[in-house]
């Protein structure tokens, strides 16, 4: 199977994101209106997070997303679909219960912090299963910042590196998002190819 087919999934949703963002007039089919409480169990608790306010919300959201999800999908695709699953319906729902105001959800970000958290953890258990301290020490130190960025951002009420006028910030969906990475990766532990071997193989194809 080549590089572009293991992260098949990814790449739909990349291009489906930047689509929507290219296409504006289909945004009213795709964004949850909080105002209708029948929303939440419609097909838009998903699709919001494929919306985004400005190109420059898009482009972090969409860039950490391609990255992070390419890396776990070529990984344990099974795994991440269901991370995809439990957090696109989780994060909105917690979002809209902490902020009751809220018309609107946008965004990938809340996502994305979940794929790193999980990331993270996975290399975690891995490098402990093989002896590996260093990068046992290196995911944990990666994981202990991301912990530290999101308790600075619920503390602080906005966006700890990306500063955007356009929207007003959640970060409870970061920490949503990375709770359920955690939570993932520790229910569907399983065995995986070294550490080397995955990062090799986001630059080679296997036949």
């Amino acid at each position: 199977m080549t590089f572009p087919a293991r992260i098949s999934c990814t790449l739909l949703v990349s291009c489906f994101v930047l689509m929507l963002h290219l296409t504006p007039s289909v945004t009213a089919l795709f964004e949850l209106d909080s105002r209708d409480p029948m929303q939440i169990f419609s097909y838009r608790i998903i699709t919001c997070h494929a919306l985004h306010w400005s190109w420059n919300h898009l482009f972090w959201d969409l860039l950490m997303f391609t990255i992070l999800g390419a890396i776990c999908e070529s990984t344990d695709r099974f795994k991440y679909l269901v991370y995809l699953a439990l957090s696109s319906i989780l994060i909105p729902h917690i979002v809209l219960a902490c902020h009751p105001d809220l018309v609107t959800y946008r965004g990938l970000s809340g996502i994305d912090s979940g794929l790193f958290s999980m990331l993270a953890v996975d290399r975690i258990l891995e490098s402990k299963r093989t002896g590996d301290r260093v990068s046992m020490m290196v995911f944990t130190c990666c994981f202990l910042c991301l912990t530290i960025k999101i308790a600075c951002e619920v503390y602080s009420g906005g966006n700890l590196f990306v500063s955007d006028s356009t929207f007003v910030p959640v970060p409870i969906s970061h920490m949503t998002g990375a709770v359920s990475g955690v939570i993932i990766s520790l229910l569907l532990q399983q065995t995986r190819q070294p550490l080397t071997s995955n990062l090799i193989g986001l630059c080679m194809t296997n036949e």
